[in-house]
């Protein structure tokens, strides 16, 4: 496991979550609406993705991600087993 990149991921996971309360306890997102929101969070899933993949790789690999491939660590949400499903908000309300 490459902990150096897996940390370094959560680190900024963990920044990025503390802004985002903060962020919703000053009322920011009251005006500024469901995009900003959705941004936000998009931004903990890229950083929670980069984190597992990375964990994976060397700095050698990492280092040497093009584009393509970095954005794919970045944007593919990993399978950490059976039971773990993303599903809309409204799906969960019965």
């Amino acid at each position: 496991m490459n902990q150096q990149a897996a940390v370094f991921q959560l680190s900024e996971l963990k920044d990025h979550i503390d802004t985002i309360i903060e962020e919703i306890v000053n009322g920011d997102y009251n005006s500024d609406g469901d995009l900003s929101y959705q941004v936000g969070l998009s931004h903990l899933y890229d950083h929670l993705n980069r984190a597992w993949h990375f964990s994976k790789l060397t700095d050698d690999q990492i280092n040497a991600l093009d584009q393509e491939s970095f954005e794919r660590t970045t944007y593919s949400i990993p399978k950490l087993d059976g039971n773990f499903r993303i599903v809309e908000a409204d799906a969960l309300v019965k």
